[in-house]
């Protein structure tokens, strides 16, 4: 890499840096996740299709139909699995 460009490269990232720091715009931190769905339970505990569906309407943790998909509560379904002995 020759002189120039990376002096160029330089003067790039400072200014990429100064913009993010003065910009209103930046990323805002990811909020905290409060629902999983069904198959994303299922992965979690190696479960097919059915048996996904007949432990949520089993009412072992809550659970809401949201845009169609039912979104299961994270809090819930990690104080049911605390309790199970198998």
């Amino acid at each position: 890499m020759s002189q120039i460009e990376s002096t160029f490269e330089e003067d790039y990232n400072d200014t990429i840096a100064m913009i993010e720091a003065n910009s209103s715009y930046g990323m805002l931190p990811a909020r905290e996740k409060k629902y999983m769905t069904a198959p994303e339970m299922g992965q979690l505990l190696g479960l097919k299709n059915t048996d996904r569906y007949w432990l949520l309407h089993q009412h072992h943790f809550e659970w809401e139909e949201i845009l169609g998909m039912f979104r299961i509560n994270i809090e819930s379904f990690e104080k049911w699995y605390a309790n199970q002995v198998k």
